[in-house]
């Protein structure tokens, strides 16, 4: 899976997008990073490099089949794919996730800690398919990153007052099975949330495409699955 990705990234624009340096530069050794940026930005296999690293990252988190499955759903081409994970990845903070779930290496029980990746698992593939069905934009990665970004900031403070009853109660059903299994208080909030975090881009184009306020488009996008029970999963 990795190979025949790397291949697909290599032969499109994705490594051309200049979001991808932090890769570029993260494959590197902090020290040697900073001393030989400019020759790193400039070395010849530039692009195979950041090729390899986003296949890598792809492909430990998403699993083998992540691009197939996406692509099988949406019909949308593998570099698609690949630019589309790195929105998610990036706008929801992923790596920062995985960072904390990581540190509980040999702290909690084996399960409750596959059952955090998995979530994340989850907010990664549902979100991935949301924006190849609905986001068009062909806007260089980090505007599309910040746009998510300030949906986030805009809404997640809010997002558990907002919610129909029943989210709600999930939501502190699953938080509080998270915590019970070892996993540190924030954090078991966080994942907690992901349950519906990946409707953030959903109303964040709602709000653009009706010039609405952020807060005002979720309060009617959940009104609606209240109406409904849209989020009852």
């Amino acid at each position: 899976a990795k190979i025949a990705l790397f291949s697909d990234i290599v032969a499109s624009d994705v490594p051309d997008d200049s979001h991808f340096d932090r890769d570029l530069m993260g494959y590197f050794p902090d020290r040697m990073a900073k001393k030989y940026a400019a020759e790193i930005h400039g070395h010849r296999l530039r692009r195979e490099i950041i090729a390899r690293v986003v296949a890598n990252d792809l492909v430990n988190r998403g699993g083998p089949s992540f691009v197939n499955r996406l692509q099988e759903a949406t019909g949308r081409s593998a570099a698609d794919v690949v630019r589309t994970f790195a929105v998610v990845r990036d706008g929801f903070g992923l790596p920062a996730l995985y960072r904390q779930i990581d540190a509980l290496d040999n702290q909690i029980d084996g399960q409750v800690q596959l059952d955090l990746y998995q979530a994340v698992s989850r907010l990664t593939y549902v979100a991935s398919g949301w924006y190849l069905k609905n986001d068009t934009s062909t806007a260089p990665l980090g505007q599309r990153i910040a746009e998510l970004l300030d949906a986030r900031k805009a809404l997640e403070p809010k997002l558990v007052s907002l919610l129909p009853a029943f989210s709600r109660e999930r939501i502190e059903e699953r938080r509080h099975g998270l915590s019970k299994g070892g996993a540190p208080e924030k954090l078991a909030e966080q994942l907690a949330l992901t349950d519906v975090a990946g409707v953030v881009p959903d109303i964040a184009l709602t709000a653009r495409t009706a010039n609405a306020d952020i807060v005002v488009a979720a309060k009617a996008f959940f009104a609606v699955s209240d109406a409904f029970r849209i989020l009852d999963a």
